[in-house]
């Protein structure tokens, strides 16, 4: 009798380590897989706008509202793709950023604003100033899309 309550006891026990053991492994596999698919969205999003800043470095006699205007479908893609992947304090920060970036000028921020950053051709200082402004907008932008 003592042997078979050693035994059961001893089952039991097993059983509840192996249901432990299930129940970590399957809240750390969602939680990986959770990562991962951010880490995707991040980089197909990050990717596009360091394309961005590319073509403002390689063609800086360009207009930088049709550079901007050329991507703005990836980009705007990319966000949507992107930004529910956010927790809430993330989101409000990233939906700041992109407000500020896409739409500066505006109070409805789902209408894409690039005409911000026109300057006049003969203006080098604007133009200078301009870019800076874009860059400095996709860098936030870039900030909240970080991998984990």
């Amino acid at each position: 009798m003592k042997e078979l309550f050693l035994i059961l006891t001893g089952a039991f026990i097993a059983g509840i380590f192996t249901i432990i053991g299930t129940i970590i492994t399957c809240f750390l596999s969602m939680k990986i897989a959770k990562r991962q698919e951010y880490n995707k969205a991040a980089a197909k999003f990050r990717s596009e706008f360091i394309n961005t800043l590319h073509n403002t470095i390689q063609q800086p006699d360009s207009s930088l509202t049709a550079i901007l205007s050329q991507a703005s479908s990836r980009h705007e893609i990319a966000m949507l793709e992107f930004r529910h992947y956010l927790p809430g304090n993330e989101l409000a920060i990233f939906d700041t950023a992109w407000r500020e970036f896409a739409c500066p000028h505006k109070e409805i921020p789902d209408i894409m604003d690039y005409d911000a950053y026109q300057y006049h051709a003969n203006e080098i200082n604007e133009q200078k100033r301009m870019l800076l402004l874009a860059r400095q907008r996709i860098e936030k932008l870039l900030e909240c899309a970080k991998p984990k």
